[in-house]
């Protein structure tokens, strides 16, 4: 599997309304470039930083470990991976995008463990109330990604536009039909129309994914999932600290859980850490 540079983009704003949350990106930036001070503009340098904050507490707490090229395999797994994201605080948002995963490490839960330290080490540095993603169906011989994001962790439609592309119309029924669709018991069957609001088109792709799902080797897998692409979808989930009272009430089950494991994980553990290393390169 080729390697894709992961690459954690963040455009941090002083929110000086919170004490606490300015402390935090005060030393965070501290601890990126070693001056001390809080800037809203981030170098190069501000990123590799980040992306190794991040990358520290993903390795620590699940053991996933990163290479020099941001890719990462897991241990006592073969196999290999790679994710791109984005932090938005102008927008609230992490963004998802891209995760790609070799067949050995699929039903891990890798990308429940990556949103959720993402949701975490962010929650210290900026507000956070959207998970984004853009569900794409990569031609490899891999099933459409969309039931997944929508039936196993919680995602919706964002834009009713793309309702359009599975033959439905633009507007709120159109989304609905389309979610409880792709959380159908019955959505892996290969039959005839099992419901009145299936369009042509939804029946085509469900049954596309039947076939992907139960072919016996990779090389039919990879010609099925070319002939049955799904079409691209933008999706969001809310979601909320888990500090503050309506988490409980907001973020779906497999993220409180997540959350609850990384409670205990304080992001200025890692600052320090990673203060006290750059302070012995220096010296070295």
């Amino acid at each position: 599997m080729s390697s894709f540079p992961a690459q954690l983009s963040f455009q941090r704003r002083l929110f000086q309304s919170s004490l606490g949350l300015w402390l935090a990106l005060a030393t965070l930036t501290s601890i990126v470039n070693g001056s001390g001070f809080c800037s809203t503009e981030l170098t190069d340098e501000d990123q590799s930083g980040a992306i190794r904050i991040f990358e520290r507490m993903v390795e620590r707490f699940h053991k996933i470990v990163f290479d020099d090229c941001h890719g990462f395999s897991v241990q006592e797994a073969t196999g290999t991976g790679t994710v791109t994201m984005f932090f938005h605080p102008e927008e609230n948002a992490i963004s998802l995008a891209h995760i790609l995963l070799d067949n050995s490490l699929r039903n891990r839960r890798i990308l429940h463990k990556l949103l959720g330290v993402a949701v975490h080490s962010a929650s210290f540095w900026m507000n956070i109330d959207l998970l984004k993603t853009m569900a794409t169906h990569f031609q490899d011989g891999s099933l459409p990604p969309l039931p997944y994001y929508v039936a196993k962790l919680g995602f919706s439609i964002e834009h009713f536009a793309d309702l359009e592309k599975f033959g439905l119309e633009a507007n709120q029924t159109g989304a609905d039909t389309l979610h409880s669709w792709l959380k159908s018991e019955f959505f892996v069957r290969k039959g005839p129309k099992f419901t009145k609001d299936e369009s042509e088109l939804m029946q085509r792709y469900r049954k596309g994914f039947y076939n992907i799902k139960t072919a016996e080797d990779e090389q039919t897998k990879q010609t099925l999932s070319k002939e049955c692409n799904w079409p691209a979808i933008h999706l969001i989930l809310p979601v909320a600290k888990h500090s503050i009272d309506e988490a409980k009430h907001i973020n779906p089950k497999w993220l409180r859980d997540e959350l609850d494991y990384l409670v205990d994980c304080p992001v200025e553990e890692f600052l320090r850490s990673i203060a006290q290393e750059n302070q012995e390169n220096e010296l070295s």
